[in-house]
């Protein structure tokens, strides 16, 4: 049977989306995949995931920078403006023919050249409107009615005046709108999906607690069995328990941690996760969002409580009633602090 290795449910892949997980294998439902931040369970393999999400991350910055960079180039670049020289060609204003420079009279008309003429298009010719401002047959903008006699040469002289092209400048304003337009898109983007990712490691911050305090809640429980059969036992030579002969406090301690030494090296891996966890989430994503920030409390609470229960059963200390006392108190503000966290999470 196909179990989902979160929920630990049998998966029904015509009735089910699965996930697997690209390196081990494991299969996943989609909706427990999701609760995980699209990560396996299994550590090696989130170690994987955790480093090719910080990877794609670090890519989405560069883009950003490079996008930001060309819009810096964009409000700094002088925007070269190319003089085009515009041939005009010499015509007969009174019926469009092209003339030579060299002629005085229009050969299909005979107007002179230097006569007083109607107004026509500088490009084409075409005979215009006096108050036209484009030619309607080649598009070009017109420059009104050419004054009369001597300053049509001057007009003529006046071949080749440049026009600017504020192509480039138009080109160069559009560039720098898309560009902070797709910063600002993938900054909305990068901070929602850090959000997810943050909420997935508070999720397996709380499963590695919850695990690790149940081992430390077995661990307490023999410890302070092992101590009280010495205690109690009745005799000023000690007693046998377990295998084990417990002639005084510390060797009811070291018998209790010699039975348990498998359980107490889990609980050390895991405290150690926990720290690895805890240092992810104390950079919190958006302190203004009421959500994060009631988990992010939470989570403080739950890490100072798992601290003080592994400080208790670790580092053993004091006489047999102070460590009962000390481990009753911490066991009962870390199943609190764990169970707020879970609340606030949303786990079942």
């Amino acid at each position: 049977m196909r179990v989902c290795s979160i929920c630990n449910q049998e998966i029904v892949e015509e009735e089910q989306e699965i996930m697997v997980c690209p390196d081990c294998g494991k299969e996943y439902h989609k909706s427990c995949w999701k609760v995980t931040g699209g990560m396996c369970v299994v550590s090696a393999c989130r170690e994987k995931a955790i480093k090719r999400k910080e990877e794609e991350e670090e890519k989405r910055k560069q883009e950003i920078l490079a996008a930001r960079e060309k819009i810096n180039e964009a409000k700094n670049q002088k925007v070269e403006i190319k003089d085009e020289k515009v041939n005009k060609k010499l015509f007969c204003y009174a019926c469009g023919t092209d003339l030579m420079e060299d002629q005085a009279f229009c050969p299909k008309c005979g107007t002179a050249v230097m006569s007083k003429r109607k107004n026509v298009c500088h490009y084409c010719g075409t005979e215009l409107e006096q108050t036209a401002g484009f030619c309607p047959k080649c598009g070009n903008k017109t420059t009104g009615v050419l004054p009369a006699n001597n300053e049509i040469t001057a007009y003529n002289a006046s071949l080749g005046t440049k026009k600017k092209s504020k192509k480039g400048l138009i080109i160069g304003i559009v560039s720098a709108f898309v560009a902070l337009f797709i910063i600002v898109c993938s900054i909305s983007g990068s901070k929602a999906q850090r959000v997810e990712e943050w909420k997935a490691t508070a999720l397996n911050f709380n499963s590695a607690c919850w695990s690790c305090g149940q081992n430390l809640e077995d661990v307490g429980v023999e410890i302070g069995t092992y101590w009280r059969k010495y205690v109690y036992s009745g005799s000023s030579y000690g007693t046998y328990y377990n295998g084990h002969y417990l002639y005084d406090v510390d060797s009811a301690v070291a018998a209790a941690v010699s039975d348990n030494s498998a359980k107490i090296s889990d609980i050390k891996s895991e405290w150690s996760q926990i720290q690895s966890y805890y240092n992810q989430l104390s950079n919190v994503p958006d302190t203004s969002d009421s959500e994060i920030a009631t988990i992010w409390r939470d989570v403080q609470n739950a890490y100072s409580a798992i601290e003080d229960m592994y400080d208790c059963v670790i580092n053993v200390s004091g006489n047999y009633n102070t460590f009962i006392s000390t481990y009753n108190s911490c066991d009962g503000e870390l199943a609190d602090a764990l169970s707020d966290l879970r609340n606030d999470l949303g786990v079942q």
